[in-house]
């Protein structure tokens, strides 16, 4: 059973010294990803995929449940790890210069029903992003190239069932 998550002034001390471990999302639907508009450090004011940290003893699927329940109010109705992403953002959220570096599991996934979002109070605005398109809100080229990767990846769509 994962435990609960650690005290803040913990938190900045190994956010700090550490990179943090994350999983995050490709969440799929029509050759599109759901990307969110970030209210906070790091890469605030840019769009990400759904994602955070993993708690301890939590394992990587279920993380990725809860993580997308938690910022978008979907379920996942099919899962599927696409690989790791190594991220070293400019900006941390606490102030401490040390910037931030993020070690991230990322699945592709489908959701039970893209009509139902509902952001957390950490995300702005939504979009479901075509790899390719141009954008009002700017992107991180890593997203872009996971983005392009998840939608036009021939495996990851047979195993997710996933029509485009």
């Amino acid at each position: 059973m994962a435990s609960k998550q650690i005290p803040e002034e913990l938190y900045k001390q190994i956010h700090a010294e550490m990179p943090i471990a994350c999983v995050d999302l490709m969440v799929l639907n029509e050759n599109r990803v759901l990307l969110l508009e970030r209210l906070r450090e790091p890469d605030k004011g840019m769009l990400w995929c759904p994602g955070g940290r993993i708690i301890k003893g939590e394992n990587l699927e279920t993380a990725a449940f809860r993580i997308l329940i938690e910022e978008t109010g979907l379920q996942i109705k099919k899962l599927e790890f696409i690989g790791p992403l190594n991220c070293t953002f400019k900006t941390d959220p606490f102030g401490h210069g040390r910037r931030t570096h993020t070690v991230s599991f990322v699945f592709g996934c489908v959701p039970e029903n893209v009509e139902s979002i509902h952001l957390d109070q950490d995300h702005k605005s939504y979009i479901w992003y075509r790899p390719g398109e141009k954008t009002e809100i700017p992107i991180r080229e890593e997203v872009k190239r996971l983005a392009w990767d998840s939608v036009y990846n021939e495996r990851l769509r047979a195993v997710l069932a996933y029509e485009g």
